[in-house]
């Protein structure tokens, strides 16, 4: 979807409590809020804020500096790091603020506002999936810059300071968005891009990693559906399921129980303890309940 299909789109599903002007800004009517339903709010600011990312030009300001892939990270010289590392530095963001005041908001909630429009219709509308369409598999750019200001700081930390491997896939699963997961593993059978097994290059996490991490139940059971591998250990050889009881999400540990995980298996760590036996010293009673059923009588 293009800018112009965007603005029409948006102005003839709100008509006059949103004005779009000659530069591309959208003005909210006063009495927007007492027009628009939650549901349609979140819609709608979910579309602007992907929009500015994409419009604004914040990302050519955003000086992305070439990315090596993560094979050769380990053969770069610490001056050659520093040449490629794609971090943005405190500075660096307090000069996109100055240039571009709405980057902040934009950056930090445009997924949250996705998620909220996910959770409250059954299918996500087209105009939405084209526009996360356009962040996601347009220019690259825009979706680099994303992540170098924003999922890099909560998600990679200090240790990978330029690529990513951060896929659509992953993103969708980390914030609970079940209907694009689901349409993005639809398309991955022609799309060598969505790789539902691809892991990300800091800590080498699938995406059923960050939806298990992050307590998307539905997410983990779509993702499980799709075939992706329940097997599969990050950097810290910690697998899904003890991904799932750390953070105590009980009902992404019923999915992956009933999907068959063995949650008495010893992982060969250096506790070397099955995951149930670590919900028993945790105290999580309902963790230990809801494993009780998958208990072998041997």
């Amino acid at each position: 979807m293009d800018m112009e299909s965007a603005k029409e789109s948006l102005l003839s599903r709100f008509g006059p409590n949103l004005e779009v002007w000659p530069d591309d800004t959208v003005a909210i009517g006063q009495t927007l809020g007492t027009e628009l339903s939650p549901e349609e709010s979140h819609e709608v600011l979910a579309i602007i804020c992907v929009r500015y990312l994409l419009q604004s030009g914040w990302a050519d300001h955003h000086d992305i500096r070439a990315l090596v892939q993560d094979g050769d990270a380990d053969e770069n010289s610490e001056e050659e790091e520093e040449e490629h590392d794609t971090r943005v530095t405190a500075d660096e963001f307090a000069s996109l603020r100055l240039h571009f005041p709405s980057i902040a908001y934009a950056a930090q909630r445009w997924m949250v506002h996705v998620a909220k429009t996910c959770d409250n219709n059954h299918t996500l509308p087209s105009h939405l999936v084209s526009v996360l369409d356009d962040f996601l598999f347009g220019n690259p750019k825009h979706f680099n810059a994303w992540v170098d200001l924003e999922w890099r700081l909560y998600e990679m930390g200090d240790w990978v300071t330029t690529g990513h491997g951060i896929t659509a896939l992953h993103v969708a699963a980390r914030y609970g968005w079940r209907q694009y997961l689901a349409l993005l593993l639809e398309r991955s059978a022609m799309n060598t891009e969505l790789d539902i097994d691809a892991v990300d290059f800091a800590s080498k996490q699938t995406p059923l990693f960050f939806a298990a991490k992050y307590g998307h139940a539905v997410c983990v059971k779509v993702l499980a559906d799709a075939g992706a591998n329940l097997e599969i250990k990050n950097c810290n050889k910690v697998n899904v399921l003890r991904q799932a009881i750390s953070r105590n999400h009980i009902a992404v540990v019923k999915v992956l129980l009933e999907f068959g995980i063995d949650h008495m298996r010893q992982e060969g760590d250096r506790d070397d303890h099955p995951e149930l036996r670590r919900a028993c010293e945790n105290g999580q009673v309902e963790i230990v309940e809801a494993s009780l059923p998958w208990l072998k009588g041997d």
